[in-house]
């Protein structure tokens, strides 16, 4: 049993519109959790407190600037609190109060540090803030299963790892799916094959090609999904990511995204500019593999010089899974941040290929991308699973 096993968990409430009875029957019913009445923690709720007639959340209406001080609040205030977590803690926000059934966990993250940056820092300020937050989606009902592994994780990046499986089964964590997430043997045949390519790199530039163009972005079907829903998926994300600022059509050579229909060169037959009117042909080898697996297949086969002619984006693509045709959702994913770390977050498909682009063409990071998706703020994350 980890120490979490033996922690008390916090639960903040950011809404206004949470009823008691989610707070009594979600929340106040497990030992394990407790509710803040005072933003220092120093008068709490727990189980010895239900039923509760009435509450007042100290944390609730936050804006974007509140959301960052009430997580240094709650850092600080977690730290004094002798059989509090000191790692995360869990959200009821908007989202917790239409569905009743889900909530965020946001755990903090110290940054990945060398010796060096140790030595440079003890010269620093001591109250300089050096953490940051990873927010995953979870069902209530498995909301103490995630803080325990949170409390439990060795380092950063087991956080983002706990973030990538909760894309993976819907968007929404589940420590029983995600079980058989971790359970599922491999089926990438021939794994020794799939080495890393020595020509992958963190920036994907595909030479003697117009400036103006875009790598296409690989779409990978790991699941049967149906014309209609492929249909569906290029004619909103294309709509969108082919539109400027002002929502004209962009004059210019247009991003496209590329159905990868074997595993072998060229990989795919046409880029889908325009929704098809046939359905792509599917590798029977996609059905099955994980994201990790389908990471594997990009980084060894779509840099150059390894294939000369494949011109397929190989630090992002989109997988459409399992849960595709229920939520209307795809996964999108990068490989070139945290030194070639996997990111993954569900997105709906207006979103998705705008949402890659821009990520590879402005700087900004998939981190934060996945990091807003599971709050009330983001409009892009699929909020609820099949």
């Amino acid at each position: 049993m980890s120490s979490g096993a033996h922690q008390r968990y916090m639960v903040i409430s950011s809404s206004e519109d949470i009823d008691l009875e989610l707070i009594n029957d979600k929340v106040l019913c497990n030992e394990k959790l407790v509710m803040p009445v005072k933003p220092d923690l120093s008068e709490i709720l727990t189980a010895d407190n239900k039923p509760i007639s009435s509450y007042v959340s100290p944390f609730a209406n936050l804006d974007e600037d509140g959301e960052a001080e009430t997580r240094e609040t709650m850092r600080q205030a977690m730290a004094r609190y002798s059989t509090a977590s000191t790692k995360a803690y869990a959200v009821l926000d908007s989202h917790s109060a239409e569905d009743h059934t889900t909530c965020y966990v946001s755990s903090f993250e110290y940054q990945n540090r060398t010796k060096e940056d140790e030595d440079e820092e003890e010269e620093e300020e001591e109250d300089e803030d050096n953490t940051s937050s990873v927010n995953i989606r979870c069902e209530l009902n498995h909301v103490v299963s995630l803080l325990e592994e949170l409390e439990a994780a060795a380092d950063s990046t087991a956080a983002r790892v706990l973030r990538n499986e909760a894309a993976a089964v819907g968007g929404i964590w589940n420590a029983e799916k995600v079980q058989l997430l971790r359970d599922q043997p491999s089926k990438l045949r021939s794994v020794k094959k799939w080495k890393p390519s020595p020509a992958w790199d963190e920036d994907c530039v595909m030479e003697g090609r117009d400036k103006t163009a875009h790598p296409y972005i690989p779409v990978f079907r790991t699941a049967d999904i149906s014309l209609e829903t492929i249909r569906t998926f290029v004619k909103e994300a294309s709509s969108k990511a082919n539109k400027d600022e002002d929502g004209e059509e962009e004059d210019e050579v247009q991003p496209a995204v590329a159905f990868i229909t074997a595993l072998k060169v060229p990989f795919f037959g046409r880029p889908a500019i325009e929704p098809p009117a046939k359905m792509p042909a599917l590798a029977s080898e996609l059905l099955g593999l994980s994201a990790g697996e389908v990471d594997m297949v990009v980084r060894s086969a779509f840099p150059k010089p390894k294939f000369e002619n494949v011109k397929l984006h190989y630090n992002a693509f989109i997988i459409m899974d399992e849960h595709t045709e229920a939520t209307q959702s795809v996964i999108l994913a990068t490989n070139n941040e945290f030194g070639g770390e996997l990111q993954l977050v569900r997105c709906v498909f207006a979103a998705a290929l705008e949402s890659v682009l821009g990520i590879q063409e402005t700087g900004l990071c998939m981190d934060l991308m996945a990091n807003e998706a599971p709050t009330a703020n983001s409009a892009a994350i699929m909020q609820s699973s099949d």
